[in-house]
């Protein structure tokens, strides 16, 4: 059987806005480090089972082909017969624009993904996690060297949401290099975020993490990971000196090896 594809969101959009956009109509990828962690932590899971995957390509590059949604609020994207392992429905995107019918979902990011797809008759097994949780447990080696608390706090903004400017700490582009994006999450001595990837990864590195509302993200996806690392809802924020203020919250509870366990390595052996 042919392999699956790895699919990844990072679609191709214009380089420059407004004017000099205009009049340089350069495009490339988006780059958001929190979509590209997926197909990161796939190919560390296959090249561990002595497996050669291919590479990811972006959703409008597979096309029809049967595909692996792995990191990311994209389970609109997925058509009969893909496989589902961590990822989630944006709150965004109406009932309607999810056309599947069957899925093979091995894992998801949380139950309220996991109940939609239930209301659908589609079935889905009680493992939740995201898959760049995994990042420590399987990227050790890439870490040595990094120094805790050595960047104070870091503001990570959705790539919807507008930039803020802040009276303190350092604002943090999620379009980065995803190794320089991870590393100064790592070294941070506080994450305060609308970008979920940089809550997420903050939580895996043992980073105290706070989460603002966003301006342009629905609550599900939040609040799917949340309850799907054995939270109920945390609060949203609704400024940096509130989130700063905020008592420390519950770390979440990552089942590494439950997540692993339910990787479909064999569809690509």
């Amino acid at each position: 059987m042919t392999q699956p594809e790895i699919a990844c969101w990072n679609p191709v959009k214009r380089r420059f806005r407004g004017r000099i956009g205009r009049r340089l109509p350069f495009y490339a990828p988006l780059n958001n480090f929190g979509d590209l962690i997926g197909p990161m932590v796939v190919a560390r899971l296959l090249e561990r089972a002595g497996i050669a995957g291919p590479a990811p390509l972006s959703f409008e590059e597979i096309g029809t082909r049967r595909k692996l949604l792995s990191v990311g609020s994209v389970l609109h994207y997925a058509q009969d017969g893909d496989i589902v392992w961590g990822a989630g429905r944006n709150g965004k995107v109406g009932a309607e624009m999810h056309r599947f019918t069957t899925l093979d979902v091995r894992m998801v990011r949380g139950p309220l993904t996991r109940a939609f797809l239930e209301e659908r008759g589609i079935a889905a097994p009680e493992i939740y996690g995201d898959p760049a949780l995994l990042i420590p447990e399987l990227f050790a080696d890439r870490m040595q060297g990094w120094q805790r608390g050595r960047r104070g706090l870091t503001v990570v903004p959705n790539l919807n949401d507008p930039r803020p400017k802040l009276r303190e700490g350092r604002l943090l582009d999620a379009r980065r290099p995803i190794w320089e994006v991870l590393r100064a999450l790592y070294e941070s001595e506080m994450v305060v975020a609308t970008s979920l990837h940089g809550f997420i990864m903050a939580e895996a590195f043992g980073v105290p993490a706070r989460l603002l509302r966003s301006s342009a993200e629905a609550p599900f996806k939040y609040e799917d990971y949340l309850r799907g690392t054995g939270r109920d809802a945390l609060p949203l924020y609704d400024s940096l000196p509130e989130a700063l203020s905020a008592p420390a919250h519950a770390p979440p509870v990552i089942e590494a090896q439950r997540m692993i366990g339910a990787f479909p390595a064999e569809l690509f052996s």
